[in-house]
């Protein structure tokens, strides 16, 4: 599953973030938001899945199955769940001022938080998500609690990631979308600490932890846009029909996930490799 864990935002954070004057009206009347209500976001939002589930389709998986849609702002704000079948998508007014806060806080101000949340939770995650519903599909399994006990979380988010990527570079508009949205991730990114200790890895600190890391949004944080950066930095190179059959064979490593990250002091498309 995609986003933060608002739920659990420490109180200092949500205090402190108050406190500096964040107002969600500042938010509205500075981003040019894709949609404008809630029905244009299902129906919009909607069309993205049918799109992706049409690709995969086509790249070799002729049995997935699509999942619908709905509006509906819940304390993970995107998620799929897979007992009831449904793709939930946040709405930006539903949310407590605190949560809008924390927008402005990783993106810089008012309206690169509304930007950031507009571009990713409308738009990007909502591919992101239909991804989680083909692993499901995929799995052969039934229900959210077999699936959560048995995937491995670090793979299963870096490669839902490559698949957003991938079908977003199939679309018309998707090369200019994921440009737009580089430099904006990138920059959050940057806002939250390395949660890593010394002594271990991304990969197995993520999986070790992946209960405790869903209960805090700035280090799950972290690691989500690390992984929408990975994927972004290899968008030339990602295939759709690639992803789809390493899924069919069970391929033990995502591809290249978690290898780079774009630099966000860097000069656009250059590609750095950090050490882990």
């Amino acid at each position: 599953m995609s986003g933060f864990p608002l739920r659990a935002l420490p109180r200092v954070l949500i205090v402190l973030l108050l406190w500096v004057g964040v107002s969600a009206a500042a938010f509205a009347a500075d981003c040019a938001c894709r949609y404008t209500d809630k029905a244009a976001l299902q129906s919009g939002a909607q069309s993205m899945v049918d799109g992706f589930v049409d690709a995969v389709r086509a790249s070799g998986r002729p049995g997935f199955t699509g999942v619908p849609v709905v509006v509906e702002t819940t304390p993970s704000l995107i998620l799929v769940d897979f007992d009831r079948r449904t793709i939930f998508v946040p709405w930006w007014d539903d949310m407590d001022p605190a949560t809008q806060a924390v927008f402005a806080q990783l993106a810089g101000d008012e309206a690169a938080g509304r930007q950031l949340f507009d571009l990713l939770f409308q738009q990007f995650f909502v591919v992101h998500e239909a991804a989680h519903w083909l692993q499901f599909q995929a799995s052969g399994l039934r229900d959210n609690d077999a699936f959560f006990d048995q995937v491995d979380h670090y793979r299963n988010e870096s490669e839902a990631n490559a698949f957003a990527v991938a079908y977003w570079m199939r679309t018309p508009e998707g090369v200019a979308f994921l440009d737009a949205m580089a430099p904006v991730v990138a920059k959050a990114h940057a806002m939250l600490p390395d949660p890593v200790p010394t002594g271990t890895t991304a990969p197995a600190y993520f999986n070790d932890n992946y209960e405790a890391l869903g209960r805090d949004p700035m280090q799950y944080g972290w690691y989500q846009f690390q992984f929408v950066l990975d994927a972004l930095a290899q968008r030339e190179t990602l295939s759709l029909p690639a992803l789809v059959a390493g899924l069919e064979r069970g391929d033990p490593q995502p591809p290249r996930i978690g290898a780079l990250w774009i630099d966000p002091n860097a000069a656009p498309g250059l590609l750095v490799d950090l050490p882990r």
